[in-house]
């Protein structure tokens, strides 16, 4: 069952780094469709959130920082399903939902799984 999390972590992460750098190799069209969605600053916004779904993404992937990552992913897709739901509501509202409970799933599961530093560290109060 570990695995079979693992590389469903790697594989949410992996589609996070995917979308994020479409949006920048085609910044006029996703900037286009972020003013259609009614999206502030769409130049602006589709660099950062492009920006933002490689970094965490690869991170998400790697199960680096998973909580905090987690997080940040799930309201972009929070934000996601509001901007773009509204105007095409098929895939959005679809795919973006199940994107947003597995990020919210796996940032409460890395605060559950025990790491490899002990709580208490030797000579250490």
């Amino acid at each position: 069952m570990t695995i079979f999390l693992a590389v469903l972590r790697t594989l949410v992460g992996l589609v996070f780094v995917v979308s994020g750098a479409a949006k920048l190799f085609q910044h006029q069209l996703f900037a286009a469709k972020f003013a259609g969605w009614g999206v502030p600053a769409p130049d602006v916004s589709v660099l950062a959130v492009g920006a933002l779904e490689i970094v965490c993404g690869g991170l998400f992937a790697l199960g680096a920082l998973t909580r905090p990552v987690g997080m940040l992913l799930a309201t972009i897709m929070v934000a996601a399903a509001y901007f773009a739901g509204r105007a095409e509501p098929v895939p959005h509202l679809i795919v973006t939902p199940i994107l947003f409970v597995l990020c919210v799933f796996f940032a409460w599961r890395s605060g559950r799984v025990p790491g490899r530093t002990p709580l208490r560290r030797p000579g250490v109060q």
